[in-house]
């Protein structure tokens, strides 16, 4: 786990400055009251940023999330001016948090402040999952709108898939890589904006219905991304819940299909677009595999076991004999095997283009 910064929206004094800095004008017209004592709790969940709940015991409810300057994730980019920007697209559209304010030289630096959404990760409910999911790919977004773009291509998926496996294991890679193989061509020209980190751990169920929250890797791009994203067995994994059954899979999907013709023919592409997406989630598992291999075992071990469930569901998409993982990634020389492959603080280097 990283050090936190040295001065954090954690601390009640630093976060009372930075909401002092929010513009007059916002999505919200409360503030917290002058002189009242802010009630600050950490949330969980806050990998690379600190998130904490801001409350003055009157009507203000927020959440802060303070970004980490820097930090690199090949697949799941830390974008704050995009997450503040999705949240002002989403506004009363049911789909996300209502943006607070964005302050992006804030003094801890870039901060993204929302109304807290009270609830609970998702109860497992997949028909809830797709109507929110459904709502957002539905929400018109501006032509001009400056969020990056999503691969639509198969080969521009297996190209960040390649990427990441370059610093993987030898193992992994040459088990993902027999998958990519056997992997359809496709091309989309679909274009919808796409959360693309939607497992369960990014859905609150509130009592008005579920709400997507960490908006900070959107893109512009075909819908049926997030749908690969949701049904992933390894995503359930790493957020802590099995794969979802076969039944679970197809209520969500016809669930999602049911909302209008362009989620129909998201689903319908689906068999086709689908493996291509899966491989490179099967290789972002191998690359963190390799990046917190040293400092994180238990958490390499989780991908690990995300990563040989990815596997097992790819064979299925694809008719390929089973993939066995032989190695025992709760082995703690297997560990120190692949730790060899990251920098000397732990860290797996940046992908780079293959060779």
């Amino acid at each position: 786990m990283r050090e936190p910064p040295p001065t954090t929206v954690a601390d009640p004094d630093v976060v009372a400055r930075v909401l002092a800095r929010l513009p007059a004008a916002t999505a919200t017209a409360t503030r917290p009251s002058p002189g009242a004592s802010l009630r600050v709790e950490p949330l969980a969940g806050g990998y690379h940023n600190t998130v904490v709940r801001v409350r003055d015991g009157e009507a203000v409810d927020w959440v802060v999330k303070q970004y980490v300057v820097g930090s690199t994730n090949p697949l799941y980019p830390q974008l704050h001016d995009h997450e503040a920007l999705a949240l002002e697209v989403f506004s009363s559209r049911r789909v996300a948090p209502v943006l607070v304010g964005y302050l992006p030289d804030a003094e801890v630096g870039p901060v993204v402040v929302y109304e807290f959404v009270e609830g609970a990760m998702w109860d497992g409910d997949v028909a809830a999952a797709a109507a929110v999911l459904a709502r957002a790919h539905a929400t018109v977004v501006p032509e001009d709108a400056p969020f990056r773009r999503l691969a639509l291509t198969s080969d521009d998926v297996l190209d960040d898939a390649a990427r990441m496996l370059v610093v993987s294991s030898p193992h992994h890679a040459a088990a993902i890589r027999r998958c990519a193989r056997s992997v359809p061509a496709w091309v989309s020209d679909e274009r919808a904006l796409v959360h693309t980190d939607c497992g369960p751990g990014n859905m609150v169920t509130s009592e008005d219905g579920v709400r997507l929250i960490d908006w900070q890797c959107p893109g512009l791009g075909d819908p049926l991304e997030d749908l690969v994203v949701f049904t992933s067995p390894a995503m359930q994994i790493l957020y802590g819940r099995p794969p979802l059954d076969d039944r679970a899979r197809s209520t969500f999907l016809a669930a999602y299909a049911d909302r209008s013709a362009s989620s129909r023919d998201a689903v319908a592409r689906l068999a086709r677009c689908a493996p291509a997406h899966h491989v490179r989630i099967a290789a972002y598992c191998a690359y963190r595999i390799v990046e917190l291999a040293a400092s994180a075992p238990d958490v390499a071990a989780r991908y690990g076991r995300a990563l040989s469930a990815e596997l097992a569901w790819l064979a299925e998409l694809l008719d390929l004999a089973p993939t066995t993982l032989t190695s025992d990634l709760a082995d703690p020389a297997g560990l120190a095997d692949l730790a060899d492959l990251a920098g000397p603080d732990g860290s797996a280097p940046v992908p780079q283009e293959p060779a």
